[in-house]
């Protein structure tokens, strides 16, 4: 057979060669994938105040804890920041 006609079956060497390429590309994918998914562990957490200070509250279900939370909760900016989420 001719080296340049198209459909022409990959010898032993090719098909190993394509595996590995193919698991190369495969490998590198997932990476990018888990890098873009946990970007938050790798940019050092969040950075947005807001988002600080809300993971910062009480786990209790006492009243007072909840209702220490909920004064603490910055509500004043929540139209503006579903503006931005939307807008997104």
């Amino acid at each position: 057979m001719n080296p340049t006609q198209p459909n022409q079956p990959l010898g032993a060497g090719q098909k190993s060669r394509a595996v590995l390429v193919t698991g190369i590309v495969a490998i590198i994918i997932l990476v990018l994938a888990a890098l873009y998914l946990s970007r938050e562990d790798f940019l050092g957490g969040p950075a947005d105040p807001v988002t600080d200070a809300l993971q910062e509250q009480s786990s209790s279900d006492e009243l007072d804890s909840i209702e220490a939370d909920l004064n603490a909760t910055p509500l004043e900016n929540l139209e503006g920041d579903f503006e931005a989420a939307v807008g997104e």
